[in-house]
């Protein structure tokens, strides 16, 4: 399991570095259920405030719902989504 920080979510979902939000993408794509990322109940809280600069309020609700349901990545405190041979990523 590899652990994810604030920056690494935050280029991913805001994509506004030219260098690190591919970089974030190519190793959100690398996770599986079987190789999950772990994201921290703070990462998720840190993360939703970085993006109130820059997103509504609905737009940030969704890429946490979307993180949340993710199998490729374990949050503290979440469910856990089965993995299984037609889980996508």
């Amino acid at each position: 399991m590899i652990g994810l920080d604030t920056c690494v979510l935050a280029r991913l979902i805001l994509d506004d570095d030219a260098v690190q939000s591919p970089i974030a993408a190519g190793l959100i794509a690398s996770l599986t259920c079987q190789r999950p990322g772990y994201v921290s109940t703070a990462v998720i809280l840190e993360l939703a405030w970085v993006m109130q600069r820059r997103r509504s309020r609905p737009e940030i609700i969704r890429a946490i719902y979307r993180l949340l349901r993710s199998r490729a990545l374990r949050v503290e405190g979440g469910f856990k989504s089965k993995c299984n041979k037609n889980s996508m990523h």
